[in-house]
């Protein structure tokens, strides 16, 4: 029972992250339809987080449903967003740094001119892809090597009582 535990552990930690750079990924394509509809559909935030909120390859982001469920509730956008994070910290794999950067997007998105939100919107575009391209760098250096680990740990406990 105790190898079995090792190895799920292993495997779960190297599946956990797989998990963040699909969620970020998520969040660079989240990025990008956001900056899209400001610019081209000049729609107010609100709107606009129902749109996202219904795309099927933004679906990894939970907190988009919830920050849209929390703007049907009557509560106004900065305050349904943080509320959506705080949520998705709980189930979501993104890290700490991560989730920060999303706070800041949520207080920032909406408060500025056209131009200003399609800044807004490139910066954390960079600053997302930056995160991204540490986490996919991680990932193929660690996903298989915690994965085996979890395998040789289970091996060694299998060994050591027998």
């Amino acid at each position: 029972m105790l190898a079995l535990t090792i190895f799920a552990a292993g495997r779960a930690y190297s599946l956990t992250i797989s998990h963040r750079v699909k969620e970020l990924e998520a969040v660079m394509s989240m990025l990008k339809y956001l900056s899209a509809e400001i610019r081209y559909l000049m729609a107010p935030i609100q709107d606009i987080i129902k749109n996202l909120s219904r795309k099927s390859e933004l679906l990894p982001l939970k907190f988009l449903e919830v920050c849209r469920t929390n703007i049907d509730n009557g509560e106004d956008f900065p305050t349904a967003w943080k509320k959506a994070i705080d949520e998705y910290r709980q189930v979501g794999h993104l890290k700490d740094d991560d989730l920060r950067l999303l706070y800041s997007l949520g207080e920032e998105i909406g408060t500025t001119d056209l131009t200003g939100q399609e800044g807004v919107c490139n910066m954390y575009s960079e600053l997302i892809d930056i995160k991204l391209q540490e986490a996919r760098c991680y990932e193929s250096k660690y996903k298989e090597f915690y994965s085996a680990l979890g395998i040789l740990g289970g091996l060694a406990v299998i060994i050591i009582l027998i």
